[in-house]
């Protein structure tokens, strides 16, 4: 079992839209559950709205995370389990970096979002967790702006080479209680988050061999 958080220390970065769009193509061929950190259960919100029960969503409280997910790796129930955590820099976020095998830090195009979310990236490498960036909601993945966000993360850590743009596929779809490759699965939206997954999966891998 894989333990994945999205953790970002600034609201808004996308950590739950992304959580739930990856689970929900990790889920066409994995056990895949979410664990939905923040008390303002956006996920759960999604998870009840869906018909398709997969990936499975839960809650959890901090205080509960250890012996969860202890309990769920000897059950070996799930492949992956996936947790999103609240959008500020608080102890939820600290224990689910702890706890997990990776850490994926959504980042926007922007010098609050840098700034902010490089406090993320400190607390990863204090754990000696794995992390990468994953710049997201970017208005043109092409653009200066994010060619020069993508050079200034790669002093820090590893970018993910799949960068993810801003939209209206992503919230349509969560109204729909849907993932954006089941919303629209022949756009670039889809397109992008299933390049994204299989890049994870490939980051995943190597860490397991080095």
């Amino acid at each position: 079992m894989k333990v994945i958080t999205f953790a970002a220390q600034k609201g808004g970065a996308g950590k739950s839209t992304l959580a739930k769009s990856i689970g929900t193509f990790l889920s066409e061929n994995y056990r895949v559950l979410i664990i939905d950190l923040d008390p303002q259960g956006t996920l759960l919100d999604w998870y009840e709205q869906r018909e398709e029960k997969n990936p499975i969503v839960t809650s959890a409280e901090t205080k509960d995370l250890k012996e969860a997910l202890k309990a769920l790796s000897k059950s070996e129930t799930y492949d992956f389990v996936i947790i999103d955590t609240q959008g500020r820099d608080y102890a939820g976020t600290s224990e689910a970096i702890k706890r997990s095998d990776v850490v994926f830090i959504p980042i926007r195009d922007s010098v609050g979002d840098t700034r902010a979310n490089i406090k993320t990236a400190i607390t990863a490498q204090n754990q000696k967790k794995p992390f990468a960036w994953i710049p997201n909601q970017l208005r043109n993945t092409r653009s200066i702006r994010s060619n020069e966000l993508d050079r200034s993360l790669k002093t820090i850590g590893t970018v993910s080479p799949v960068r993810i743009a801003m939209r209206y596929d992503f919230p349509d779809a969560q109204g729909n209680g849907q993932g954006v490759t089941e919303y629209s699965p022949k756009d670039k939206s889809a397109d992008e988050i299933k390049k994204l997954t299989k890049w994870i999966l490939t980051f995943i891998e190597k860490i397991d061999n080095d």
